[in-house]
């Protein structure tokens, strides 16, 4: 991969993010759904950041960052997003977070 062409770009165009990745020429098969799923990584731990920036009151962003980087490690963005999260689900979330606050409020 490293001898490769840059497989993908992202530019600001105003307030838009232009994806593009690279063309693999007109014989490649249609790829999976990678690209949906990465996008949708990248906005989920974009979300839990902001969530918890405004948890912290405003406070750190490099610690919203990480609570929100170690989330999205921890579970999978369907359980991250479920519209109706289950209670043991919702608990362990909750338990994560807390930690994670600890973990990344100790290590700025």
């Amino acid at each position: 991969v490293a001898a490769g062409p840059p497989s993908a770009s992202v530019d600001r165009l105003g307030t838009d993010l232009l994806f593009e990745s690279c063309d693999r020429g007109a014989t490649a098969e249609a790829d999976s759904d990678a690209s949906d799923r990465a996008v949708g990584l990248a906005l989920t731990r974009t979300y839990l950041s902001i969530a918890a920036f405004g948890g912290l009151g405003g406070g750190d962003e490099d610690v919203a960052r990480c609570v929100a980087d170690g989330l999205v490690h921890q579970f999978s963005v369907s359980k991250l997003t479920d519209s109706k999260p289950s209670d043991d689900d919702v608990a362990a979330m909750q338990t994560a977070a807390q930690a994670l606050y600890a973990q990344c409020g100790d290590s700025g």
